[in-house]
């Protein structure tokens, strides 16, 4: 699904939801009826920011909802979190320490691959307990919206 499509989906079931028509909707936001109408259709590939925030508050829905609604972001740990940071740290240092001994012949394999299990395990424990507001990037690198 493309980004416009998506957004739309997603404009259109919180609209929905909130059994506000496209004429409320336009009133709220600012943004003609028929441009909402084409958002939500999926005309408008690249809807702007600006057209987007204003949609977004008129709906009660937050753009990083959006966004992630819309599966067009990856989610990270909240930044205000030290504990996640410092325990990804934490499995970081076991990794590398793990990576060296195998490098050094003073550690097996199997030592080498418990490391990485743990570390693995660590960082998804860590991304289970992220934040859902803390969105991150957009889904593949890409700009999400043109200037």
């Amino acid at each position: 699904m493309k980004t416009g499509q998506a957004i739309g989906r997603v404009l259109h079931q919180r609209r929905s939801e909130r059994q506000i028509s496209q004429d409320t909707l336009a009133a709220r936001s600012g943004i003609a009826r028929a441009t909402i109408s084409r958002i939500e259709n999926g005309e408008i590939e690249n809807p702007g920011i600006v057209t987007i925030t204003a949609i977004c508050k008129a709906l009660g829905l937050g753009v990083d909802a959006l966004l992630e609604r819309a599966g067009l972001v990856v989610a990270r740990p909240s930044r205000s979190s030290n504990k996640e940071a410092q325990r990804l740290k934490t499995l970081l240092e076991r990794l590398r320490s793990a990576v060296e001994g195998a490098q050094n012949a003073h550690a097996s394999a199997l030592d080498a691959q418990r490391a990485l299990e743990e570390v693995l395990d660590g960082m998804s424990e860590v991304y289970a307990n992220a934040s859902p507001g803390g969105a991150a990037r957009i889904a593949g690198g890409g700009p999400l919206w043109d200037a």
